[in-house]
């Protein structure tokens, strides 16, 4: 597995039972890379944003990312995962949509209870957030703050939109009859509409339990 270091502002100290150790100079060079990536993935010449999200799909997400995230060893999870943390935001628009369907999948509509074993990935970091092991648990909680925290649409749908739709925190009616304040639900939630330009701020829409 990869050595993945948590991003900055983790505290060092390998006594600190949330943090796991930390290498800054390996985690700006793999920040580095990412944005490299990125930036080769808009290229259209010669196919070369083509082959550039081939790689990004076959030899990072699949043969590298993959087998290090699911490792079994709490700290060394715990590292991958904040290092994925620190990475998300600097994905360019065609590899990002890889990146969170490899994390989260493509689910659509209401969320299923026997979907979990649909997307084994996305189900282990759900399971995480609860995990025996402190560092493992502070590490996937804030991967999932961070990604509703992209302001993508793909995201916000997957990962809390698709919970009220399924029922799940229903709040639309009461035992007295329809819920008065569902209306009003429905109009803030299309206002917000998800739009990128719009700086969503998802801690004051979405409680914050990340």
């Amino acid at each position: 597995p990869l050595p993945l270091p948590p991003p900055p502002g983790f505290n060092s100290n390998p006594s600190v039972a949330t943090s796991p150790p930390v290498d800054l100079a390996l985690l700006e060079h793999f920040k580095t890379y990412i944005a490299f990536l990125s930036t080769l993935s808009e290229l259209t010449q010669h196919n070369i944003g083509t082959a550039i999200t081939k790689h990004f799909e076959d030899l990072f997400l699949m043969s590298a990312l993959g087998p290090s995230l699911l490792q079994p060893l709490d700290i060394g999870a715990a590292s991958t995962t904040l290092y994925v943390r620190e990475a998300a935001p600097l994905f360019s628009s065609n590899l990002q949509r890889l990146f969170l369907s490899f994390l989260i999948g493509d689910f659509t509509g209401p969320e299923r209870p026997d979907e979990e074993g649909e997307h084994f990935i996305r189900a282990t970091l759900i399971r995480r957030m609860t995990a025996p092991s402190e560092v493992l648990a502070t590490a996937t909680c804030r991967l999932f703050s961070a990604l509703i925290g992209m302001h993508d649409r793909h995201a916000l749908d997957n990962l809390v939109m698709r919970n009220l739709a399924s029922g799940r925190y229903r709040i639309d009616e009461t035992p007295e009859g329809p819920n008065p304040a569902q209306p009003i639900l429905k109009q803030t939630l299309n206002a917000q509409d998800f739009n990128p330009e719009t700086r969503y701020d998802p801690q004051k829409s979405i409680p914050r339990c990340l």
